[in-house]
Parts: structure tokens; sequence; C-alpha cells
């Protein structure tokens, strides 16, 4: 099932058991941040695999699991939605800016080249 709105590519996924989400769940906290590296060890998942079952929890369960650079919180504000999704944003704004200047520089060399052909 394709969910509405702003979210037309995200598709509800059928879990296969929710071992891991309770575990998860039960080390994420309202008021606090829970490290990365404290919830693979407390989970037995990979950071991978954390993050993918994070994915999972906020597609299948609409859970409003935040993250920043020390670890995941439960969101409770606005403002806190907002902090995570500039977060999860500011990686693609780099390799957005990466690619476009790779594109840039391809098309001076390959220019250049063809101009002195």
């Amino acid at each position: 099932m394709v969910h509405g709105g702003n979210q037309e590519n995200c598709k509800t996924i059928k879990k296969k058991g929710g071992g891991d989400e309770k575990k998860i769940k039960s080390l994420l906290s309202e008021n606090e941040i829970t490290g990365v590296e404290t919830m693979c060890q407390a989970t037995g998942l990979t950071d991978t695999k954390l993050r993918e079952t994070v994915l999972d929890m906020i597609l299948s369960d609409h859970d409003l699991i935040g993250s920043c650079e020390q670890g995941y919180y439960l969101i409770q504000t606005h403002e806190e939605l907002q902090d995570t999704i500039r977060f999860l944003k500011s990686p693609f704004r780099a390799i957005h800016q990466r690619c476009t200047a790779l594109e840039f520089n391809w098309d001076i060399k390959h220019t250049t080249q063809r101009s002195f052909l």
C-alpha cells in the first residue's frame, strides 16, 4: 500500500517480526538521546541494521524517531522534527554540491580537450 501526501514513494513494509523494534522502542526516550553504540550493544544489531530497522519503524509503524550526531530519540515537538529533517538533509547538500562540481569539471576538461583538436 502506498501512503498518500508527500510520501507517494514510501511503501508500507510487511514486518517479519517485532523483536528488534520492541528492543529499540524500549531504549528510546522522550527527553534523552540514546547513542547508536549503546543501541547496537543492547539489541545485537549492527549500525547498518539498526538504521534499516529504524527506517522500517518510521515507514511501517509511523513512529516519530529523531536522529542527530549523538544518536536517536523520540520526537516530541515540531522543532525536534525540523532539527531531524535538517540533520538528515545535510549530507545530501554536500553530495549534490560534489556531483555538480564533478559534472562542471568534466565539462571543462572535455570542452577544453575538444577545442584543441
